[in-house]
Order: C-alpha cells, then structure tokens, then sequence
C-alpha cells in the first residue's frame, strides 16, 4: 500500500493500521452515500427478513421486483456485503 523507507518498525505498524482503517472508512461512506436502488431495497429487507433463507427469485419478489434477474439479485447482495 505504502512505503515507509525511513519510519522505525514500532511507528511503521501502527501507521500502516491507523492508514488501512482510514481507507476502509472513506470506501464505506463514499459506498453507502450512493447506494444501487436495488442495493436500498435490499438493505431495507435485511432488517425484515433473513435474506439467507431464501433464493435469488424469492429475494426479488420480497424486495418488489419480480421480474428482476437473479443475477442482478446476486450481485448487488455481494456489493453490500463488503
């Protein structure tokens, strides 16, 4: 990720820890700041439904989309689960 030619081995961990948690941070606020309408209806039904119990087609009729594809489903549930 970076380097750290110069820092002392008790700096560089901590430094590298404290710049990772920074990055993943910022990545989970820019996602969820901008979230797939499929995504929204997805999170939303994980707090009335568990999800895992169910198939890709069941998961789109629950979230008001039938005709959605399985796929479409599947990859959105993967984006989310970062």
């Amino acid at each position: 990720m970076f380097g750290f030619t110069s820092c002392p081995p008790a700096v560089e961990k901590p430094l590298k820890q404290f710049l990772n948690g920074l990055c993943i941070e910022a990545m989970k606020t820019a996602f969820s700041s901008r979230n797939h309408p499929i995504a929204e209806a997805l999170i939303k039904a994980t707090k009335e439904h568990d999800l895992s119990q169910m198939s890709l087609r069941e998961i789109a009729k629950t979230i008001g989309m039938p005709k959605c594809h399985p796929q479409r489903i599947k990859h959105h549930l993967q984006k989310i689960s970062l």
